[in-house]
């Protein structure tokens, strides 16, 4: 920006440079304004786009520093389909030094893409499955995220259920009356699964505290009766505190309704 340009030594140029900083959210409101003189209020603007200009250079050297971290987009969580469907795959990069390489595995296999979001991926065979996603910067950092898929026979599938078909999710064991663990306790959680139109999405939140872990590669999962499974998941609780454990699960929408969703909780005490 200009600050010799004649037309800000009036009153009308500053008022132009008022109404645009304001609309940018960054200077004060219309009935402070007015009670600045011009030169005070020029030296104001000024400060304020330098303070602005460092901000930004200040962001940018950050997001320099950062490490690499790659994550999993989609599927955003754990998946149940049936063999033979298709999920989309599709992975983020920040941090590290660029350029990347992209490496996508299924389980120990050799990766089947190299790019960054490879797209829709058909899983034939039924079985439980890990998919991998790497990323590899300039000078060699690595990092990875993982998600779990479980490919079911389409007969889990079959039976009277409407169209569309919504999903319910419940947390069974441990029961709530034996919810009291000690810190660094391993509990196993099973959910049950029901209903919904696959592919299915589920995910567990181990407590708005930090150090819960859990492992999706650990998990389970069980048919029981058409569209009814149950999920075992162990979960470590490092945390003390009284706090809740979630599951939630999302269905695939049908014939352009949206998908439907649902979720449970469990309080837990941990001492």
């Amino acid at each position: 920006m200009d600050f010799n340009n004649p037309e800000l030594d009036n009153d009308a140029g500053v008022k132009e440079l008022f109404d645009r900083l304001n609309d940018m959210g960054i200077y004060p409101e219309e009935v402070e304004r007015d009670l600045l003189p011009t030169a005070q209020t020029q030296l104001h603007l000024e400060n304020t786009i330098t303070r602005i200009e460092q901000e930004e250079a200040d962001t940018e050297e950050a997001l320099k520093n950062l490490e690499l971290s790659a994550s999993i987009g989609f599927p955003y969580a754990s998946v149940l389909l049936t063999q033979g469907q298709v999920i989309p795959l599709q992975g983020y990069v920040y941090g590290g030094k660029p350029p990347y390489t992209y490496s996508w595995r299924i389980d120990d296999g050799a990766p089947f893409s190299s790019r960054l979001s490879p797209g829709n991926y058909r899983f034939r065979n039924q079985g439980a499955y890990t998919v991998t996603f790497t990323a590899t910067d300039r000078s060699g950092d690595t990092s990875t995220d993982i998600r779990h898929v479980n490919v079911v026979d389409p007969e889990t599938q079959a039976g009277d259920f409407p169209p569309d078909s919504i999903p319910t999710v419940g947390i069974v064991s441990p029961s709530p009356g034996n919810a009291t663990f000690a810190a660094g306790d391993t509990v196993t959680f099973e959910a049950f699964i029901n209903n919904g139109n696959t592919p299915l999405y589920y995910g567990w939140s181990v407590g708005a505290v930090p150090g819960n872990t859990h492992d999706p590669r650990t998990e389970s999962i069980t048919y029981i009766s058409p569209r009814t499974f149950i999920i075992s998941q162990d979960i470590t609780l490092n945390s003390r505190g009284d706090y809740y454990i979630y599951i939630s699960t999302r269905d695939t929408s049908y014939a352009g309704k949206g998908p439907d969703q649902h979720a449970a909780s469990m309080k837990v005490t941990v001492k």
